[in-house]
């Protein structure tokens, strides 16, 4: 693992925000709070997609807060994956705030689609499923970084060599 001070998953030159998603996060999921937040606060991404919720209200009233489009308000991540990856104006990257234990099959579903994917710590449950997103990373090609946070700064750990 390397340590970067910051997410590299485009250019920094760009003259635009970056599109982000987000799975998780939706009314009643603090850590999605903070990360829907730290992006809004940072600039550099514009939060246009998100299955926020399992509980389709709470999805909906959800998306509507945080001024998602209706049509970009998914009912669950695997939907939201393949819609978005088929979207000339797709998300960049996906910002997964759910259980610990989903984010090894949500990371995956998002990295198969050909989206670059930002983790909560823990990256997942097992070494064994972390290995396998590295190894899924690795053949995507796709970025893979895991958020952790540090007193007064905000560290990227880049998941791959």
């Amino acid at each position: 693992m390397t340590l970067v001070g910051k997410c590299n998953l485009r250019s920094p030159l760009l003259d635009r925000r970056l599109r982000l998603g987000f799975v998780g996060g939706g009314k009643g999921g603090l850590v999605g709070q903070w990360h829907f937040a730290g992006a809004r606060l940072s600039n550099h991404w514009e939060v246009v997609a998100g299955a926020l919720s399992s509980d389709p209200y709470n999805a909906r009233t959800s998306a509507a807060e945080w001024m998602i489009a209706p049509d970009r308000s998914y009912g669950d991540w695997n939907e939201m994956a393949k819609a978005e990856a088929e979207r000339n104006d797709a998300i960049e990257a996906v910002s997964i705030v759910t259980p610990n234990w989903t984010h090894h099959r949500i990371a995956a579903a998002f990295l198969k689609a050909g989206i670059d994917v930002i983790l909560d710590k823990p990256m997942t449950t097992t070494v064994s499923d972390a290995r396998e997103l590295v190894e899924l990373q690795r053949a995507t090609g796709r970025v893979l970084v895991m958020t952790t946070h540090m007193p007064i700064t905000r560290w990227f750990v880049r998941l791959s060599t």
